[in-house]
């Protein structure tokens, strides 16, 4: 197993912060390894572009199986708490993404793009010790089963509105981030009823998390 980090630094945003974040990323995957098998591995970091910065200050991307891509909105003056907050669990979910993806696992349907976010979204909270992602700060008091029972019929589609149902664009359909909400607690619901760690899970197919509700 080895595993690469870089800092990319071409806009000179982050070069004050490289050796902060190779610490921080160190610590991240000692945390996470010990839940999970690390493979070889690219970690990236870059300033999150104009048109894409999250509200939270960090995010990520897995982009194959063996690459992962980490974005800071390096113009936040706290920028070094919320790397302290949030790394591990940012980083855990995308390597949890880049884990299924060397299963061979896609997100094709919106089945799969629920379980994999579900899957990722659970392993953040084994990170954090139970305590649910950021992510789930106003959802969380939401029913999941309706908004489940409402994207029911799409489940086996491949041409579903992912930025309504993921990522709140249109509220009046979808709360926001109404789609890792529910992967999240098929993810839950299936290990009510079944035993299995994270690496187990991380490799079953979408079709063993549908909620027979």
């Amino acid at each position: 197993m080895k595993v690469n980090v870089s800092i990319l630094n071409a806009t000179g945003k982050l070069g004050q912060y490289k050796n902060f974040l190779e610490l921080q990323i160190k610590d991240a995957l000692e945390i996470i390894g010990s839940h999970i098998e690390l493979h070889d591995l690219d970690i990236t970091v870059s300033p999150f572009s104009k048109e894409k910065i999250s509200p939270f200050g960090i995010g990520g991307f897995a982009l194959s199986a063996h690459r992962v891509e980490l974005f800071l909105d390096s113009e936040r003056a706290d920028i070094e708490s919320v790397v302290k907050k949030e790394l591990t669990a940012v980083l855990g979910h995308e390597i949890n993404h880049a884990l299924r993806k060397s299963y061979g696992h896609k997100h094709i349907t919106l089945l799969d793009s629920l379980v994999m976010e579900g899957l990722a979204c659970h392993f953040e909270s084994v990170l954090n010790g139970g305590e649910i992602s950021s992510m789930f700060a106003d959802i969380q008091h939401n029913d999941w089963v309706p908004i489940y029972q409402k994207m029911k019929p799409h489940l086996e589609s491949d041409s579903f509105p992912f930025e309504q149902m993921f990522l709140g664009a249109n509220l009046n359909n979808y709360p926001r981030y109404a789609g890792y909400w529910v992967g999240y607690n098929l993810v839950v619901q299936y290990l009510r009823n079944a035993s299995a760690s994270v690496s187990e899970l991380v490799g079953l197919n979408s079709s063993r998390f549908v909620a027979s509700i």
